[in-house]
């Protein structure tokens, strides 16, 4: 049998068989993409720590500072990768698509807005106003942990390790740490702990986990006792299949005080109108007063790291409370 390929054959076979051979081509790309994208170890909703703002709100350093908190080690060893997702890039013409887009992929843990009155909710009775902050409560409560709740939570979770309760730095049970963490990767068939002296090191730095958790909150309580924090009950009322549905959710203001937490705004910002007393002209000012932290929790999340958010805004005073500065 002549099998010999010459260009005659080969002319043939293309003119015949060209679309066979694109398909063939087009599925083994396809099948190595999946094969690839199937086979990848993906970050786990643990492992990154993101934060979102809402309409009205834009960020200033474009998350310099928020990186910058991972590199020195101020959130838990579980957290490789952090970022601020900018919902308010495309405006609010994309808010919502963006919104649920984020939240339904678990890469959001805190979301920034502002209450302060959105020039965009004038009702037609006059002159009524929404803040942000109701706005998203209207929208998004089922997202948002209430600020109280969060943390009689993180008082609840540390006093699960330490005997003398969370107050008592000794009190630590690091046993029960470790054995919590063995349970949880067995749990989890988590592939990064395979063999004993990574599992050792890993116990280690949970122990450093409750450690940071337990100051942060000790933190975060001592600035609400001096008002350099603030909780805010934030109301609203829905329409919900013919009904009127009231929904409220407690919030952390991070900016109470300008003269304590003006410094918050090279973070994050809203544009606001003020009157120039002495030119009588309308200036545009950027403010961060009372400017919310909405604590989220999404569908994915693990509750061992939902107190990464404590680390989060424990760094922001101790980087722009004015007070503190000064010590």
């Amino acid at each position: 049998m002549d099998a010999k390929i010459t260009k005659k054959r080969l002319g043939h076979l293309l003119s015949y068989d060209w679309i066979k051979i694109i398909a063939v081509a087009v599925a083994a790309i396809i099948a190595w993409g999946l094969l690839f994208t199937m086979t990848e170890t993906r970050r786990l909703p643990s492992q990154g720590f993101s934060v979102m703002n809402y309409s009205g709100t834009k960020f200033n350093s474009a998350g310099t500072t928020l990186n910058s908190f991972l590199s020195d080690d101020k959130f838990s060893h579980e957290v490789i990768e952090t970022e601020c997702v900018d919902v308010m890039r495309a405006g609010d013409d994309y808010l919502i698509s963006l919104m649920d887009a984020t939240l339904s992929t678990d890469d959001c843990d805190v979301i920034i807005v502002a209450n302060a009155n959105d020039p965009d909710s004038e009702t037609e009775e006059g002159k009524t106003y929404l803040t942000y902050a109701q706005e998203l409560i209207g929208g998004y409560s089922h997202y948002v942990i209430d600020a109280n709740e969060f943390l009689e939570g993180a008082r609840t979770y540390l006093n699960g390790y330490y005997t003398n309760g969370y107050k008592d730095a000794s009190s630590l049970d690091k046993n029960k740490v470790g054995a919590h963490f063995r349970t949880r990767v067995q749990e989890t068939q988590d592939k990064r702990f395979k063999t004993e002296d990574v599992i050792a090191v890993a116990i280690e730095c949970e122990i450093e986990r409750m450690e940071k958790y337990r100051q942060a909150l000790l933190n975060v309580e001592d600035y609400l006792d001096k008002g350099y924090f603030r909780i805010d009950l934030i109301e609203t009322d829905v329409s919900a299949n013919g009904e009127i549905v009231h929904l409220q959710r407690n919030l952390l203001n991070l900016c109470p005080n300008e003269e304590s937490m003006g410094g918050l705004k090279k973070e994050f910002y809203y544009e606001t109108q003020e009157l120039d007393e002495v030119t009588g002209s309308t200036l545009t000012i950027s403010t961060a007063k009372d400017m919310m932290v909405a604590f989220a929790k999404t569908a994915n999340m693990d509750s061992n790291f939902y107190y990464e958010s404590l680390l989060y805004v424990d760094s922001l005073a101790q980087k722009y409370c004015e007070p503190l500065q000064a010590k």
